[in-house]
C-alpha cells in the first residue's frame, strides 16, 4: 500500500526560532487500508527529551473550522529532540474530514500543530467498530449558515452516522418557522412553501455514514428559528439554530429631474435603493449621441452636465445592466425654453433597439422640418 507521508510544523513562540517541528503529507486522502507514514524533524536548536501526542482533530461544521483540540488520541510517545521520528498509523475512523494534529511537550512548554498541509480525508464506506449500546445508533452533525440574505437561496449540510447493525433509511427535511407558522421554502425540483419542501430519501449503510445538502430561501428578513429534522420510523432527530435573514438590499435607480441651462442640459439620477447603483445615462439628439457610466450611493443623487450645442429634442435614457429603467425627452426650442415630454419605451428592450428607434425618429423630423420649410417657401413665393 502507498504510504502517506504527513508533516506538520510546530510553531514556538519564541521571536528567534519559526519552527520546532516540520514536514509534508502526500496524499491527503485514502481508506482504512491505507498505511499513513508520520515523519518529523525538530529543530536542532531543541534538545533533550520530549513527549510527542499524536491526535486526529475533526472538522467542526457547525464552527466552520478546526478547534486544535485533540478529539481522538492515536498515539503518545517518547522522543529525544532533535532526533528526526517516524510513526505510521492506519485509521479505522468514519468517513469524514480530519487534520492530524502533534502536540510537543519540551522543556516545560507545549507546542501545537494542526495547519493546512495535516489535512486528510478518509473515505470509508465500511467502517467496522462495535456497537455501544448507550449510545444512539444515529448521530446527527449539522452545517446551516447563522446569516443569510433575504430571497436569497442557502444550503445547509446534515452528516448522519450510522452506528447500528444493519442499513438504516431516514427522511431528511430542513425549514424556517416563526411560532407555528412556516417562513421558508424548500427546493427540489422546484420552490415550494410547505415543512416538508426540501424532503430526502436517504439509506445510510450500516457503521457508516452519509451527508445530505438541503436548500431553502426565506422572503421575510428578520430573526427566526430554523430546523434539521432526521425522521426514522416513529422517531425523529432535530437539530434547532437560530438564523438570522437580512433585508435584500437591492438599487433602485430613476432620472429625478432634467433641466437645461445655457447649453447644459443638466441630469439628476437618484437611487432609493439600499444597494449602489451602476448606472449609464443615453443621451441622444438629431446629431448627438452621449453616453456615461457612474455610480449612485444609496439614498443620494447625482448631478450630471452634458453640452447639448444644438435645439430640438433630446432622448434620456438611464440603464442598468444593459436594460433601459427610465427615460425622458425634453424639447429646447428657440426661446431657450425646455419642455420635458414623456414617452413610452420598451423598458426590457436593449440600447442597440432602442438606437434604431432614434435613428427612426431623427430621420421622421427631419422629413417633418423640410416638408415644412417647403411648405412656407411655395407659400412665400404664391403671395
Amino acid at each position: 500500500m502507498k504510504g502517506l507521508l504527513i508533516t506538520l510544523i510546530l510553531v514556538s513562540f519564541n521571536p528567534a526560532i519559526a519552527w520546532v517541528i516540520e514536514g509534508s503529507v502526500s496524499p491527503h486522502h485514502g481508506t482504512t487500508e491505507t498505511e499513513i507514514a508520520l515523519s518529523y524533524v525538530i529543530n536542532n536548536s531543541y534538545t533533550g527529551k520530549a513527549r510527542l501526542k499524536i491526535c486526529l482533530d475533526e472538522y467542526d461544521f457547525n464552527n466552520l473550522k478546526y478547534d486544535y483540540d485533540c478529539d481522538i488520541l492515536l498515539r503518545e510517545v517518547n522522543i529525544t529532540m532533535p532526533e528526526p521520528g517516524q510513526e505510521i498509523f492506519k485509521l479505522n475512523q468514519p468517513s469524514w474530514l480530519y487534520r492530524f494534529c502533534l502536540k510537543l511537550y519540551a522543556n516545560g512548554s507545549t507546542y501545537s500543530d494542526c495547519d493546512n498541509d495535516n489535512t486528510f480525508f478518509l473515505n470509508n464506506q465500511y467502517y467496522e467498530q462495535p456497537v455501544d449500546e448507550d449510545k444512539p445508533l444515529l448521530i446527527v452533525s449539522v452545517y446551516a449558515p447563522e446569516y443569510v440574505m433575504q430571497n436569497h437561496e442557502f444550503t445547509s449540510y446534515v452528516n448522519i452516522n450510522n452506528q447500528g447493525s444493519d442499513d438504516r433509511e431516514v427522511l431528511v427535511y430542513s425549514y424556517a418557522y416563526n411560532g407555528s407558522t412556516i417562513m421558508s421554502e424548500g427546493f427540489i425540483n422546484s420552490w415550494k412553501k410547505s415543512w416538508t419542501a426540501n424532503q430526502k430519501r436517504v439509506v445510510v449503510p450500516r457503521l457508516s455514514s452519509a451527508t445530505v445538502s438541503l436548500i431553502n430561501r426565506i422572503n421575510n428578513s428578520g430573526f427566526f428559528d430554523y430546523n434539521v429534522r432526521v425522521k426514522f420510523g416513529d422517531e425523529s432527530i432535530d437539530t434547532r439554530k437560530k438564523i438570522n435573514v437580512s433585508e435584500e438590499k437591492i438599487a433602485i435607480a430613476s432620472i429625478d429631474s432634467i433641466s437645461y441651462d445655457n447649453q447644459s442640459l443638466i441630469v439628476c439620477t437618484k437611487n432609493l435603493g439600499a444597494a449602489d447603483a451602476n448606472v449609464t445615462l443615453k443621451l441622444f439628439s438629431y446629431n448627438l449621441s452621449i453616453e456615461e457610466s457612474f455610480l449612485v450611493s444609496p439614498k443620494r443623487t447625482v448631478e450630471k452636465n452634458f453640452t447639448i450645442p444644438d435645439l430640438g429634442f433630446v432622448h434620456v435614457l438611464l440603464l442598468v445592466d444593459k436594460s433601459i429603467i427610465d427615460e425622458e425627452g425634453l424639447t429646447i426650442d428657440y426661446a431657450n425654453e425646455v419642455v420635458q415630454e414623456d414617452f413610452l419605451i420598451n423598458k426590457t428592450a436593449n440600447v442597440a433597439e432602442q438606437t434604431q428607434i432614434f435613428s427612426i425618429e431623427t430621420v421622421l423630423y427631419s422629413i417633418t422640418v423640410t416638408i415644412c420649410l417647403a411648405g412656407v417657401y411655395l407659400l412665400v413665393r404664391k403671395v
